[in-house]
């Protein structure tokens, strides 16, 4: 075979600025493009020739031939042509064909992304890549992506990545690629406080498949890989009610998951309109939570809040920072107090008067 007399090495440098290593061509996939540089050179008389790919798609051989059209070709046909091209002028044997540098790849993103729109990146990007630089996937943002490439629709699922490292459901990014993202009907919305320390914080929509999944299947989704031994506590919202759940738990639509280390609720108690637990939510003040209550009923009063902390110790709040497992109860108002007060009296002199009234009409 022709292939055994030359040596044809295609070398890619992946290694430009800022991108890994690990990213490179397959030959039999990546599609030369205009702009794209190659260097062809001579083993014993060091004759090197760099060469790039013109607007016309057409590479120049000068001084070894004139120039073969590469424009659209894989990098392996590319190769061939070249091959063609140099056969019965120089010895094949002496000669190294290397792809030494690729132009901008410009590529358009649409659908259910922060910023859809058009893309260029001088660097090898992976599909995940090009969905991050584009304020990664908006809420409900499907997995299932299709990519047009070339007139074919390449039909795509990150999940497959995320889960089972299948590197072939994340491929590298081509030259005109259209990436289309659509968004999910069936979804569950997860929250997490280990990105910052002292709030609740959105990180992700998962799509639900049909036959439902466990949290353990959800975590196996998440793009973000943080350590998870020391975050084994879940809460899961649904139709209002909260359940502390395990990891076995399964999942329905619209669901809302909540990964956290610790207690997450601060407690609101005493004459407010429908006292119970509430999401805590960073550093907001008592009046964040008693609103989230639905305010005082018509016997409370904000003027002397008491505040019990976690480890049983009570105080009065006084813009205090309100913590995880904290409880605020909200008294009696004085005016409340006071017509509970002189209610009986009231009451009973109501009632002597009626009677007087009687002794006096007889």
């Amino acid at each position: 075979m022709r292939s055994r007399y030359i040596i044809l090495l295609i070398l890619v440098i992946a290694a430009v600025l800022g991108y890994s290593t690990t990213a490179k061509i397959n030959p039999d996939e990546y599609i030369v493009k205009a702009g794209d540089v190659f260097f062809i050179q001579t083993v014993f008389d060091t004759l090197t020739v760099r060469s790039a790919v013109l607007p016309t798609g057409s590479l120049s051989l000068l001084p070894f031939s004139d120039s073969v059209f590469v424009a659209g070709r894989t990098l392996t046909e590319a190769h061939r042509l070249i091959d063609n091209k140099l056969s019965g002028i120089v010895n094949r044997e002496h000669v190294m064909i290397q792809l030494g540098r690729i132009s901008p790849i410009r590529y358009h993103i649409l659908g259910a992304v922060i910023h859809p729109g058009e893309y260029s990146t001088e660097t090898l990007i992976t599909l995940h890549n090009a969905i991050e630089k584009a304020g990664g996937l908006s809420a409900r943002g499907s997995r299932e992506i299709r990519i047009l490439r070339n007139n074919n629709i390449l039909t795509l699922n990150l999940n497959d990545y995320f889960v089972n490292k299948d590197i072939t459901s994340n491929p590298l990014i081509m030259h005109d690629d259209v990436i289309m993202l659509n968004f999910a009907d069936r979804f569950v919305t997860v929250f997490t406080n280990f990105t910052e320390k002292d709030s609740l914080n959105y990180i992700e929509t998962i799509e639900l498949p049909d036959s439902g999944a466990s949290i353990s299947d959800i975590l196996l989704k998440l793009t973000m890989r943080n350590p998870r031994s020391n975050h084994d506590v879940f809460t899961v919202e649904r139709d209002s009610n909260f359940l502390r759940v395990d990891r076995n738990f399964q999942l329905e639509l619209f669901d809302r998951l909540y990964i956290h280390t610790e207690e997450i609720f601060v407690y609101v108690s005493g004459h407010v309109e429908n006292p119970g637990q509430f999401l805590y939510n960073g550093k907001m003040p008592a009046l964040f939570y008693i609103a989230q209550a639905g305010g005082i009923s018509q016997n409370g009063s904000l003027k002397r809040i008491f505040l019990q902390r976690n480890d049983g110790s009570r105080e009065v709040y006084d813009g205090q920072s309100i913590q995880p497992g904290d409880i605020l109860f909200v008294p009696e108002s004085g005016r409340s107090k006071f017509i509970t007060l002189i209610s009986p009296i009231a009451t009973v002199i109501t009632t002597l008067t009626t009677v007087a009234l009687l002794i006096i009409n007889i």
